[in-house]
Parts: structure tokens; sequence; C-alpha cells
């Protein structure tokens, strides 16, 4: 396995505890973050970024890099939550101003797993030469 397959395996790894996080406490979506994080588990896992992105390309600010995964789960933390498919109404105004956007209203996002590792892929397809 190369470098960079061993980094990219470390790093989607960490995304596991990430989810967790997020499954067991719903809720934690909806807090914006404010300030520096005040608990360890959260030093905890961005050490583990951290270790996992050493020797990263040169010019990529590791520390920049670990916070993207947070803000990626963060971001589908919310997609998986509900069960109630979208507003009637929502379709035909997004098709009206959004027609791009609208095509993707149908889209199956209930398998977050499947989604956080495509998103995770992509991140690291950014990052490993």
């Amino acid at each position: 396995m190369s470098s960079a397959d061993s980094r990219a395996s470390r790093i989607s790894g960490t995304r596991q505890p990430l989810t967790g996080r997020y499954r067991a406490h719903p809720w934690l979506g909806a807090i914006a973050p404010a300030g520096v994080p005040l608990r360890p588990r959260v030093y905890a896992w961005t050490e583990a970024l951290l270790l996992a992105l050493a020797g990263a390309p040169t010019g990529i600010d590791e520390m920049r890099l670990a916070m993207l995964p947070d803000a990626v789960v963060r971001g589908y933390a919310g997609v998986g939550q509900s069960d109630s498919p979208p507003p009637a109404w929502l379709g035909p105004a997004l098709a009206e101003r959004f027609p791009r956007l609208a095509g993707e209203l149908g889209r199956d996002f209930s398998d977050l797993d499947a989604e956080l590792d495509h998103a995770v892929s992509i991140i690291l397809r950014g990052v490993t030469p």
C-alpha cells in the first residue's frame, strides 16, 4: 500500500467515530460551532486526523484540512434525519428558479454512510497526488 493510500485509509477511518457522534446526538447538527472546542473528544479526533495527515503533500495546511471532516459530517447530519418527503410546493418552486437543483430532489440520501464516504473520498482526491 502506498503512503498516499495508507494516509487516505487512516483519514477515512476517522469518519465513523465522527458520524457516530451525530447519530447519538442528532441535535448537534443544529448547533453552530462558536469559538475553540472545549471537549476532549474533539481534540482527540483532531489529533487523530493530524496524525493521519502526516506526510501530506507539501503546501497543504494540515490543520485546515483536519477541520473539513467535521464540517462535512455536520453538513450531512441533518440530511438523513427526516423520513418525510419534501413539501409538494418545493419541486415546482425549485424547477422554476433552480432547474438543476430541482432535478436532484428525488435523490435518495438515506444511506448517510455512503454519502459521507463519497464526500470524504472527494476531499481525499483533492489532497492525494
